[in-house]
């Protein structure tokens, strides 16, 4: 009885392999094409670019240009640098790339 089971757990070991193999178990994948938007306007907001520093913030970099607190919420703040960074956030932006950060300056 135990060769019997031992030679049907091969046989089925056997054909899951072949199987694997020859037809493959995973869909074909399917690349889709990133359209990108050419026409780049201006945004309407004013701005600075600045290159990002080891242990700056989206908060430090714009208080450090207008010279202290801006008076601007924090959260308009981090929605006007998405506005003008589209497909960034500041809590992913990488150190030694240039962005447009917000100037709330008069």
């Amino acid at each position: 009885m135990k060769k019997f089971i031992a030679f049907i757990f091969s046989l089925a070991l056997f054909i899951s392999v072949y199987v694997d193999l020859t037809r493959g178990t995973l869909p074909a994948a399917v690349t889709v094409p990133i359209q990108v938007n050419e026409e780049t306007s201006s945004p309407s907001q004013p701005y600075f670019k600045a290159t990002v520093k080891p242990g700056q913030t989206l908060l430090s970099i714009v208080e450090e240009f207008n010279s202290g607190d801006t008076g601007v919420p924090v959260s308009k703040l981090i929605s006007d640098f998405e506005a003008l960074n589209p497909g960034t956030s500041p809590k992913t932006m990488q150190v030694g790339k240039t962005y447009l950060f917000p100037s709330y300056t008069n």
